[in-house]
């Protein structure tokens, strides 16, 4: 499972082609699927350099299982409420992800009220 989910990963994000993990551009590359939308050469360049990125991030030690936690956390503190009579899909609510980090300054600055 662990292999084929990784898998739908990599090809769910278009980083599935193995030429990205060079990391450097080379004008072989042109040629490749996740690059044929673009026209320049330059832009090809840029874009191969950010899927190669996001591959080299993903495909490390803990990248694949960091995303996968992340995702299962956000689906598991998610809220969905269900489609009004005029809807016809409900709509998923997401947890604050700033919300600690706010706490967290708001205790460390100093009230401002008088003595």
């Amino acid at each position: 499972m662990y292999l084929d989910l990784r898998t739908f990963f990599l090809h769910f994000f278009g980083i599935e082609e193995e030429r990205l993990e060079e990391g450097v551009w080379s004008e072989e590359f042109h040629d490749m699927k996740s690059l044929q939308q673009w026209d320049s050469i330059s832009a090809k360049k840029k874009r191969y350099l950010f899927l190669s990125a996001a591959r080299a991030q993903f495909m490390s030690k803990n990248g694949f299982h960091k995303c996968l936690r992340e995702a299962i956390t956000e689906i598991r503190t998610a809220v969905y409420t269900p489609p009004l009579h005029d809807k016809e899909f409900g709509t998923w609510s997401y947890r604050n992800r700033n919300a600690k980090k706010r706490i967290r300054i708001d205790e460390k600055t100093p009230s401002a009220t008088p003595n």
